[in-house]
């Protein structure tokens, strides 16, 4: 979206970035990286880690082509028994289902058994819509206004219980939305377990059956499956979760919830085949469906997005990069494609605490790219005139950003999201990409030369925010 200027033509378009890790396109000699080079980065992220007790453990592993650079197990499986974790061990995955569900879903529009056009009403005739209509693709990329259902109040209670699934829709009814269909972006779980049963209602079988039978076996992921809180199952690492002393067992967590939202365990083998299938062998969907599944689709206002369907997928610097994170009780993981190098970079983690595996696939990124720093200039405007308090609705519910004025620098806080100093490079603000956490850009909107509103876009969300 362009930002309007209108009469603020003495400043240049104020967009705001801050990016968890800046790569450019590397020569042949960085291509040959060597694993040792790997191992190094690994180590010196994760170690300190172990040793400090903020970490039970991970496994890293990078693959390049169909050479294995780099993989390694860290730490422990099981730490009361101290059982090693091993490179095949099974982690949940969280959020990193989502890309299973989505493919499973334009699996089904090849089928010609649904469209990205469809209305959510077609599958759920009882909700009430409120006037709205929502398409699928809005599920897909978080643009459905529907409340998400981890960030409610009810969540707390449904947790521990086994209900039917249609009783999280009910309560999601009720809710409402939380903005007007494609005006905002903001990560939703709602969205994908409602997907979870629409897959189920186009194939005749369960969600979990429908991912085994039609990714997971013809893949050869032999590892991967529904996770289950009850099950003993083979080569499952515990999970933990970082209590005031240190680590605890991880929080208990019915998988009727997490669903098609976050309800997959998996190994890092087991993602590297499911990646290069999906991205660079085309053994999962048709080049039509795939190229559905990474172009993100701007909101109604013409406003950029960097999430498409299932997936981010965005260009740092010159660098396509494909990927999601993932966190749930005990477990966080994060995996990474660049299509063009054709690398997969897959960390998982047995322990749901900062700073978290995205840290260490950054950090061993920099390793096979050329990294290119940017010089910070001073902004040709008064800083002032963006300071201010701006409130809108985000993840979670209603929350307001401040906006500070300091010298030539401004500082950017809030009640959800909060950001470090930033310093200017031309138009864009960028951070430290060492110390940079997830990506998030402001982008101030001026009328009649005052500005009025800012668009906050952090990961998968794209919120605005009036000024007060």
């Amino acid at each position: 979206m362009a930002i309007q200027t209108n009469n603020l033509t003495r400043f240049k378009q104020a967009l705001f970035l801050l990016i968890a890790f800046t790569v450019f396109s590397c020569g042949a000699e960085k291509q040959a990286t060597s694993s040792a080079k790997l191992e190094a980065t690994a180590d010196a992220h994760i170690n300190p880690l172990l040793e400090e007790g903020q970490l039970a453990g991970a496994v890293v592993r990078v693959v390049k082509g169909e050479e294995v650079l780099f993989e390694k197990p860290y730490g422990y499986a099981d730490l009361e028994w101290q059982v090693p974790m091993v490179a095949d061990a099974v982690f949940e995955i969280g959020s990193v289902t989502k890309q299973f569900t989505a493919a499973a879903i334009l699996k089904l529009v090849e089928e010609g058994k649904i469209s990205l056009s469809d209305d959510m009403s077609t599958y759920f005739p009882n909700f009430d819509m409120r006037g709205y209509e929502v398409s699928i693709r809005q599920l897909l990329d978080h643009t459905s206004g529907i409340q998400g259902y981890t960030e409610s109040p009810v969540f707390g209670e449904l947790v521990f219980r086994k209900l039917p699934r249609d009783t999280l829709v009910s309560l999601m009814d009720e809710a409402g939305f939380q903005f007007a269909p494609g005006t905002a972006q903001i990560y939703n779980n709602t969205a994908y377990f409602m997907l979870g049963l629409i897959i189920e209602q186009l194939s005749g079988t369960t969600y979990e059956n429908y991912l085994d039978s039609v990714f997971f076996q013809p893949l050869g992921m032999k590892n991967t499956y529904y996770c289950s809180e009850s099950k003993v199952l083979p080569g499952k690492s515990h999970g933990y979760d970082m209590g005031p002393a240190g680590l605890v067992h991880k929080g208990y967590l019915d998988h009727t919830w997490p669903y098609a939202a976050g309800s997959i365990c998996s190994t890092a083998e087991d993602l590297t085949i499911w990646s290069q299938a999906l991205h660079r062998d085309g053994k999962v969907l048709s080049e039509a469906s795939y190229r559905e599944m990474i172009t993100p689709m701007p909101l109604l206002d013409g406003t950029p997005q960097d999430y498409a369907l299932g997936l981010m997928s965005w260009t740092v610097d010159g660098v396509r990069i494909i990927e999601h994170g993932g966190g749930i009780n005990g477990f966080l993981s994060d995996m990474k494609y660049l299509p063009e190098e054709d690398i997969v970079v897959v960390a998982l983690m047995n322990t749901a605490a900062a700073p978290g595996p995205g840290s260490v696939t950054r950090k061993i990124l920099l390793d096979l790219v050329d990294f290119e720093p940017f010089e910070a200039v001073a902004l040709d405007a008064d800083p002032k005139v963006f300071e201010g308090t701006y409130s809108g609705v985000a993840r979670g519910g209603d929350i307001t950003i401040e906006v500070k004025a300091e010298g030539e620098k401004l500082v950017v806080g809030s009640g959800g999201p909060s950001v470090d100093t930033f310093s200017y490079a031309g138009n864009q603000i960028w951070v430290d990409p060492v110390k940079g956490g997830s990506d998030n850009r402001l982008e101030f909107i001026s009328r009649d030369g005052e500005i009025e509103k800012v668009l906050w876009a952090s990961g998968a969300s794209r919120n605005f925010f009036q000024k007060n």
